[in-house]
């Protein structure tokens, strides 16, 4: 994630992916096995959106 802070089109995109990474990860540390497979469910579904979305930016620059 660190290398696509480099190019100007994936960088907002870099950022999400690693604030969700900080934040996830600050908030597994405090909670119980419950409430750490909540909290990836939803780190996982904001990854995978930014990803697509980074994917279609990228498919629209190609096209």
């Amino acid at each position: 994630m660190g290398m696509m802070l480099v190019p100007p089109l994936g960088r907002a995109h870099a950022i999400v992916l690693i604030a969700v990474s900080i934040i996830g990860y600050a908030m597994r540390r405090n909670v119980g096995l419950k409430w750490i497979l909540v909290i990836l469910t939803f780190e996982g579904a904001i990854r995978i959106g930014m990803l697509i979305a980074l994917t279609g930016q990228m498919w629209r620059i190609i096209h």
